[in-house]
């Protein structure tokens, strides 16, 4: 991220800093191939594109070839290329790829020679990439001299992964070969995150991974140093790993992986490739899960018969929600008043017209949530709720750029900008507000049994304060998720300085509120409770004076209801 220092203009012009390369590159362009795969665009190994290319060239629009020892069966008329053997086709198109002029280096071999021309020798006669070696080889002139100063010390932190003073070669190596397989932007920080630690333990660790990858994934020379691994040669570099007579970290981690193949939990199919950034996930035991947005028609098949009113042909009126394909289990997001979780199939919306594929994330169901309480519930709830401007397929919309990098299509998202001024569309909005806006999950207490507005802004990331028991020790909890009458606060114990669930009834909870307490406040208010900072509420509400009266039941909870852990009864319940 920018330097938080910057005004906003300025973090724009760092962001697009960032992605400034440290040398200047002159480039040719060379036609290619590109298949729809993942979600993304990507370039088709050298032999089969420039195959493609030379069929064109004679006038072929249908013929058969072999790549990677899959067949597949290439229409150039209607632009697709078909596995023969599983009958799967995907798009195909011809773009545009960059090919250096000055030098001949090709996959990680380009980096490297960047990093000895600017490096410098440090301790132990090491050579270091320093800040001072980024600013003066930045490509170009910078008026804002602060702005470079900024933006050259954040991509300095970036790329340091050890505990000591300068950039070595394999940290080089491993940030430029995460930009260039373009994942999303939170993968740099996950992956990094957990790279540090292995790296504590064996400082060679990453050194050995990225030799692992390069050596097999060089045959395929994706682009310029865009190299990617296939399925077999993944398996085939964990074998060779597992099968080495060192002990290594890489070891157990390759073992993981092939087990995980060999359970049918590896998601990864036969002709797809694997980017640096996928190959590290993999390793380092993330779980890769499809994501898909579902797409609803609210109408029931009446859209088109409206065309008439709405002066416009509508061949439904979308309603989207994200489904991911968890390990343990699929769950779909979606926004309806309140962010909700459901087994996929079991919202209000009956069965979705179109299941479309949107990419692959390595983030848990913990993670996903835990992004959502902190980037979207303050912004997704019911106050908030426009069925034109603020709906369903805008919260989707933010999400998928969060797992996958996508954005929801054009014509989903600027739909209600077609009949938005329609004098029929502005009477009607209010009741769509009210019937889109104000779901309620499966076993949530009637607004009688507790304040609706509490219960509208009591959710993850909101801070309470509680009692165990009538006139008990009040605590400071957050909110970790609502599901029917059970709400989970986690509350910190001060003497063993952990987090501890305590799992009450949300009916108990909200009844007890003070007088002229009720209502939810969506500011932020850090505050000091028990000399330990409260700050969780910035994701939601903050609830002041929230005591409850609760009485310990015979028999205590020790774990969540059986419907929260997908388990019971299908029902939603809200996430946020």
């Amino acid at each position: 991220m920018p330097h938080p220092g910057l005004k906003p203009q300025a973090r724009c012009s760092a962001q697009r800093l960032l992605m400034a390369k440290t040398m200047s590159i002159r480039v040719e362009l060379d036609e290619c191939v590109e298949v729809w795969r993942a979600g993304e665009w990507a370039v088709l190994p050298t032999t089969e594109w420039s195959e493609i290319i030379r069929r064109k060239k004679d006038t072929e629009t249908k013929f058969d070839i072999i790549s990677l020892g899959v067949d597949y069966h290439v229409d150039l008329e209607t632009m697709t290329r078909t596995e023969l053997k599983s009958g799967r086709s995907r798009a195909i198109r011809f773009a545009q790829i960059e090919r250096p002029e000055h030098s001949t280096a090709k996959g990680f071999e380009a980096f490297r020679e960047v990093f000895h021309e600017i490096a410098v020798e440090g301790e132990g006669h090491e050579e270091l990439v320093t800040e001072d070696c980024l600013l003066q080889s930045w490509p170009g002139v910078v008026d804002d001299e602060d702005l470079l100063v900024a933006t050259v010390s954040q991509m300095y932190r970036c790329m340091l992964l050890r505990e000591k003073q300068g950039v070595n070669l394999q940290e080089w190596v491993h940030y430029w070969a995460l930009h260039r397989g373009d994942p999303p932007k939170s993968v740099f920080q996950e992956v990094n995150e957990r790279l540090r630690q292995l790296v504590l333990h064996d400082a060679q660790v990453l050194q050995r991974l990225q030799l692992q990858f390069e050596s097999a994934a060089r045959t395929l020379d994706i682009g310029l140093s865009r190299l990617a691994l296939s399925l077999q040669e993944l398996l085939e570099v964990c074998r060779s790993m597992v099968e080495a007579p060192e002990r290594r970290i890489e070891q157990t981690l390759a073992g993981n992986v092939l087990q995980a193949h060999q359970n049918g939990k590896l998601a990864v199919e036969e002709d797809e490739h694997l980017h640096y950034h996928d190959f590290l996930n993999v390793m380092l035991g993330r779980h890769r899960q499809r994501v898909y947005m579902w797409m609803y028609d609210i109408t029931a098949g009446k859209a088109n018969a409206w065309s008439w009113l709405l002066g416009t042909h509508f061949t439904a009126f979308w309603h989207t929600g994200v489904v991911v394909e968890f390990a343990d289990g699929p769950g779909e997001f979606w926004f309806g008043g309140k962010i909700f979780v459901s087994p996929p199939g079991t919202t209000p919306f009956g069965e979705p017209l179109e299941k479309r594929f949107m990419g692959y994330t390595y983030k848990s169901r913990d993670e996903v949530v835990y992004f959502i309480g902190a980037n979207l519930a303050f912004k997704f709830h019911r106050g908030s709720y426009d069925s034109l401007t603020h709906n369903c397929n805008h919260f989707s919309d933010k999400l998928l750029m969060h797992l996958t990098n996508e954005h929801v299509p054009d014509e989903i998202l600027r739909q209600p900008e077609k009949i938005a001024n329609l004098a029929a569309v502005q009477l009607v909005r209010p009741l769509l507000n009210r019937w889109l806006g104000t779901f309620q999950a499966g076993s949530e207490p009637a607004p009688a049994e507790a304040p609706a507005d509490l219960l509208a802004g009591l959710g993850p990331s909101a801070v309470v304060r509680f009692a165990r028991r009538e006139g008990g020790l009040q605590q400071i909890g957050r909110v970790d998720s609502v599901c029917g009458d059970y709400c989970v606060v986690k509350s910190l114990d001060f003497w063993r300085r952990c987090l501890v669930e305590r799992h009450l009834h949300t009916s108990r909870l909200t009844r007890v509120l003070a007088p002229g307490r009720g209502l939810c406040n969506h500011h932020i208010n850090p505050k000091e409770e028990g000399g330990a900072a409260v700050i969780e509420g910035r994701a939601g509400c903050w609830l002041p004076s929230l005591l409850t009266a609760f009485e310990p039941a015979a028999k205590q909870l020790s774990s969540p209801p059986a419907s929260a852990r997908g388990e019971g009864p299908v029902i939603s319940y809200p996430v946020f």
